[in-house]
């Protein structure tokens, strides 16, 4: 997250720690950039632009929000980071990098993944071309 609510709790920094060493970030794993959206919620998006928030409902994947990331924008960013993945790795993200990951490897198409409801404290294992959901 941009805003850091990914790697904060009450003003401090979140350190994780594997096998001794301290896992880093990754900016590739960050949420979806609302831009001028960021911290409206839906009612005040739709009053601020009604067009973009109109063509968001239409096609969520491919519009986003001015001076925002569309899903597609993030697909690439997560494939990025996927791509050079050489081992099992434990990744914390938000809902929106979940779906563009799901979409790049060819579990979702970006219609369904943008209605895909991701469910918080849940574990998503990728995995052999496959995905299972924990929690």
């Amino acid at each position: 997250s941009d805003a850091l609510r990914a790697a904060c709790h009450d003003g401090g920094r979140l350190e994780v720690v594997v096998d001794g060493d301290l896992a880093g970030l990754d900016d590739r794993l960050r949420e979806v950039g609302y831009g001028s959206g960021e911290g409206l919620t839906l009612a005040e998006s739709e009053a601020t632009d009604p067009d973009i928030y109109a063509r968001r409902l239409a096609d969520k994947w491919t519009v986003g929000p001015a001076g925002g990331e569309t899903y597609a924008d993030v697909q690439v960013r997560v494939r990025a980071w996927y791509d050079q993945l050489r081992t099992d790795i434990v990744a914390v993200a938000h809902g929106g990098t979940c779906r563009a990951l799901m979409v790049s490897l060819g579990l979702e198409t970006p219609a369904s993944a943008a209605e895909l409801y991701i469910q918080q404290g849940a574990v998503y294992v990728f995995h052999d071309g496959r995905l299972e959901k924990h929690g």
